[in-house]
């Protein structure tokens, strides 16, 4: 599957959908449902008929029409039946918001690697989980729990930015916003269970939208491969790394939000 599904999905389920104000399901819902998006936008929660005027799901199988893209925000033990549920469905790309994965223990992580199979199984990618999830300034699919009116989104432009951090992420769209910095795509990936950054420097570096590539990362996975993608995807545009955990505190901080460790710093600025 092409990471432009992420982007460009003509539909989006909702997964955990909530008529709460506030609540993670809620925001989403209302994000991808009454801004700028002009897909198809369907709401999941086996306890209610109707969400923000929309007929609600029960299930991800019970809509009529083809599912592109799944947004998953529910507790992190009944993902790997919803993620089995979206492969049979025919989903390509999901979104999973939640966290309580690998960056909690063993359990969580057995949890993370078990959706992870599932995915595979079935041909489909993730983002996150433990994460915010996509904005593009084009297509309008926005994934965030955060609402209009306490974020700013940032108008298009020829920025992209990758982070592993949600905050971090956040406040980047902010200051882009209040500065009039036009940004492409959004991605933050969390946990990375799937997709990972150099899967996603890659994907970037032949956008035509993208002209800048920024990424802030908190801890390295295949360092091999992320060098390899930089080495590749610089040749064609600027490729600007922000990495965190450059102490040992700041380490041990990467390690409790996303689960990684964030690797040694000696190593990684000689490499870049």
């Amino acid at each position: 599957m092409s990471l432009s599904t992420f982007f460009e999905a003509r539909s989006v389920a909702v997964i955990g959908a909530s008529k709460t104000p506030g609540k993670i399901g809620h925001e989403i819902l209302k994000n991808l449902a009454l801004y700028e998006y002009k897909g198809k936008v369907y709401p999941v929660n086996p306890k209610e008929k109707e969400i923000l005027g929309m007929k609600c799901y029960k299930t991800v199988s019970e809509i009529e029409n083809e599912v592109e893209l799944a947004v998953i925000a529910i507790p992190p033990k009944s993902v790997p039946g919803v993620v089995e549920e979206c492969g049979r469905k025919g989903v390509r790309g999901i979104v999973i918001v939640s966290g309580g994965f690998k960056e909690l223990g063993d359990e969580g992580r057995e949890i993370e690697e078990q959706i992870v199979s599932i995915a595979r199984k079935y041909g489909m990618r993730i983002i996150g989980p433990n994460c915010i999830g996509i904005y593009d300034s084009r297509s309008k699919i926005d994934t965030f729990f955060q609402s209009r009116e306490r974020m700013m989104r940032p108008k298009e432009g020829a920025v992209s930015f990758i982070t592993q951090s949600g905050t971090f992420g956040c406040s980047f769209l902010e200051w882009a916003a209040e500065e009039g910095i036009g940004v492409a795509r959004f991605v933050s990936y969390g946990n990375r269970a799937d997709v990972d950054e150099p899967e996603l420097i890659e994907f970037l570096g032949e956008d035509e939208r993208t002209r800048v590539i920024a990424v802030y990362m908190e801890g390295v996975g295949d360092g091999r491969r992320l060098m390899q993608s930089i080495s590749k995807t610089s040749r064609r545009k600027p490729v600007l790394i922000l990495k965190a955990g450059r102490t040992k505190a700041g380490s041990r901080v990467a390690l409790s939000h996303t689960g990684w460790l964030a690797g040694e710093d000696r190593i990684f600025d000689s490499a870049i």
